[in-house]
């Protein structure tokens, strides 16, 4: 049912081998104790990637935000000059 296979150099197999548990040597509760423990995990792991990308994420809004409004500023003083050129 399972064959060997080795994802290294063969002299580092040995360290590599999986021992599979016997059927039925898990109770319900300990199943249910390492699905809780995979999910914690996925979810902290969730958690780190959401805090990167906010520390990404909020920088460049924030400078894109900057930009946007000296961008009006800038239309505003030009629309100024305008009308001041126009009189």
């Amino acid at each position: 049912m399972y064959e060997e296979a080795s994802i290294c150099l063969p002299e580092h197999a040995e360290k590599f081998t999986r021992i599979l548990p016997s059927l039925r040597s898990y109770r319900r509760a300990d199943i249910g104790d390492i699905v809780h423990g995979i999910y914690r995990a996925h979810e902290m792991s969730l958690d780190d990637t959401y805090m990167r990308l906010d520390d990404v994420y909020y920088p460049l809004n924030d400078s894109i935000d900057r930009l946007t409004t000296r961008m009006d500023e800038l239309e505003e003083e030009m629309d100024m000059i305008r009308r001041h050129n126009a009189i």
